[in-house]
């Protein structure tokens, strides 16, 4: 996106660091929110071979008027950035997180070395008393000292001397459940990692972001891609994404240097040499590259399908699990471990195109996966222009939208398909077009008499139920089968919290269970079908297990349509299986942990009380092969 410079101002003594605010084009317009911790990848000239530089961003990250960031006049780029004039424009990227605060932290340690500052800063104004931050910085460098100071507990050094006096005491008073973060020189970051690990703080609550160029050698080495099974040689003077351009393999990529983290890619096997050049350095994820510079990548035992796991919306933050409404605003992207989600309400996903094929499969094989009630039509269209916004909105690029003189004007670029009919035709099901768009199922809720009724959607990927028998039950209904909610008021508590929501409000939940084979359709209309892949799997092989068990997450959107009034319930369901979970640190775990502690009830509800041991005898034989 094009802003403009609106100010730029020198925030040290010595001038070197300049705080520069960009805005839109049009006055009022809100830009993309982002979390704390983002930064934005700004091209630093105007020529085409200018440098990508990313940049923290220091103000508000909830409905942003303008975008501020600190910059340090080091090479062409900053340089060039610190140039500009008021009115200048400059060509941003859409805010992305690497950094993200830990949202079940107890507390954040924020350690901070020069311009190291800016993404704690950021860190600490929405943290607040919850966080403590300890800088240090040159005299006449000290960017931000008093904001920081003000926003929470701080010490703010200016030798190396005080610093390291007071983190090492900061470090073992710490409660647990306290998350450290760190951002500076090379040098500060891994004393700071050392003295940590020290005193026994474990790997997972380490996070971390450097300033570097690396100097060690290259080496080549095979590149296998696992969808096509494809392999390509690798020289020690190319990137990745050279051999994958030469091949006319697709990559979404922007800057090219490791930096914006469009091409953020799974490795499947062998290690990662990422080497961005020569901003950040991010903490490494075993099993995840930053960019595809230099990845290793391998395919998966048995082929099948292969999860993009940057994206998964890993649901379980801790070791044990029971329901709740667990219910917050949309559009809020998460930090995982392996990347993030959550930034639209549709996000199509690397699978985009399969899940919408299986859909009109499924359709024309069984029609009655789309089904409404006669006075539901109204919603549909209301339905039909939310989901074809949401859409326009996660891929503007791909997409057109036209909602003007009554009628529904879009093109999808991936999918193929174009949309212009009038708003009302009753020739037309709006809810079956909105289908065959998004790769979320559809419950439309209507509202009456103080109570909510499932009475239309299109359900093509459902897990242990059926839109079919459900259509017009009430939300009580629908939800009396699954153990605890009604007996500890959850049902109640997400009725009535979604009887007033407001017209707009868009809020998301997740739910999870276990799949087999990546198999979207576990509906009862297919038990037949899934049901003894499920049995044989309590028998089967470890190997047989891991490859073919998944992990079956749904992210939940619903939102308060206008003017019908009526609840659009957008249901994305997600998989991974257990071999895939386990290239991730803490998955594989967090999810054999849970499934041990899960009540019998619950248990025997999500259909894993037999599975249990299989998943047992999985994870003993992948610990016993780690461990030699």
């Amino acid at each position: 996106m094009t802003l403009r410079v609106v100010h730029s101002t020198a925030v040290t003594p010595d001038g070197a660091v300049r705080r520069i605010d960009l805005a839109p084009l049009r006055s009022g317009d809100a830009l993309p929110s982002f979390v704390p911790g983002s930064h934005v990848v700004v091209r630093c000239g105007d020529d085409a071979s200018a440098p990508y530089n990313a940049y923290s961003l220091i103000g508000s990250p909830h409905v942003p008027s303008l975008y501020s960031c600190a910059v340090l006049a080091v090479g062409a780029g900053s340089r060039w950035l610190q140039s500009r004039r008021l009115g200048d424009l400059v060509e941003v990227d859409t805010p992305r997180s690497t950094f993200a605060p830990v949202l079940r932290a107890r507390r954040h340690l924020l350690v901070a070395g020069g311009i190291g500052i800016t993404p704690i800063l950021s860190l600490a104004r929405w943290l607040g008393s919850t966080a403590e931050v300890h800088y240090v910085h040159r005299p006449e460098r000290g960017a931000f000292a008093e904001d920081v100071a003000t926003s929470c507990d701080a010490r703010i050094s200016t030798t190396r001397e005080d610093f390291t006096s007071g983190l090492a005491d900061a470090l073992t008073r710490q409660p647990l459940g306290t998350y450290l973060f760190v951002c500076g020189p090379p040098s500060l970051v891994e004393a700071t990692l050392t003295a940590a690990r020290a005193v026994g703080w474990p790997e997972s609550r380490l996070h971390t972001e450097a300033f570097i160029r690396p100097d060690t050698p290259r080496r080549s080495f095979v590149l296998e891609l696992a969808r096509s099974g494809r392999t390509l040689p690798v020289s020690a003077d190319e990137s990745v994404l050279d051999v994958l351009d030469t091949a006319a393999v697709s990559v979404d990529r922007q800057c090219r240097h490791g930096v914006c983290g469009r091409c953020r890619t799974p490795v499947l096997a062998g290690a990662v040499d990422h080497r961005p050049v020569p901003v950040r350095r991010r903490t490494h994820t075993v099993g995840f590259d930053d960019g595809l510079r230099v990845p290793r990548r391998g395919g998966p035992s048995g082929g099948g399908p292969v999860t993009d796991l940057r994206a998964f919306p890993f649901p379980l933050d801790g070791d044990t699990y029971r329901y709740s409404t667990n219910l917050e605003p949309a559009r809020t992207a998460h930090r995982t471990a392996a990347g993030g989600w959550g930034e639209h309400v549709v996000e199509p996903g690397t699978d985009y195109r399969g899940a919408l094929a299986e859909r009109a499969r499924i359709l024309a094989r069984d029609p009655r996966r789309a089904v409404s009630l006669p006075h539901m039509a109204p919603a549909g269209w209301d339905a039909l222009e939310t989901v074809l916004t949401e859409l326009h909105r996660s891929m503007p690029d791909e997409t057109t939208l036209d909602l003007d003189d009554g009628r529904v004007r879009f093109s999808n670029r991936l999918s193929g398909t174009s949309i212009d009919v009038a708003r009302g035709d009753p020739s037309v099901d709006p809810l079956l077009l909105a289908a065959g768009e998004t790769p979320d199922d559809l419950v439309l809720l209507d509202t009456r008499g103080g109570e909510l009724f499932a009475d239309a959607g299109v359900v093509t990927f459902a897990s242990g139920w059926s839109v079919n028998f459900a259509l017009g039950a009430s939300f009580e209904d629908i939800h009396g089968p699954v153990p605890r909610v009604r007996e500890e008021g959850v049902v109640a508590r997400a009725r009535a919290f979604l009887l007033g929501l407001g017209a707009g409000a868009i809020v998301r939940r997740t739910n999870w269970s276990l799949g087999v084979d990546h198999r979207l359709d576990a509906s009862l209309e297919t038990r037949g079908e899934w049901a003894p892949a499920r049995r044989h799997l309590e028998t089967a092989s470890v190997d047989e297990v891991g490859r073919r068990l998944c992990l079956r997450v749904e992210v939940q959107h619903l939102t308060r349509l206008a003017p019908s009034g009526a609840i659009l319930f957008l249901i994305r369901t997600h998989q991974a299986s257990l071999d895939e979970l386990a290239a991730v640190p803490g998955w594989a775990e967090r999810v054999v942990a849970v499934t041990a502690e899960l009540p019998r009830d619950m248990a025997d509800y999500k259909g894993l009380t037999a599975l249990r041991p299989a998943i047992d005898r999985w994870w003993r034989s992948r610990r016993r092969a780690v461990l030699g």
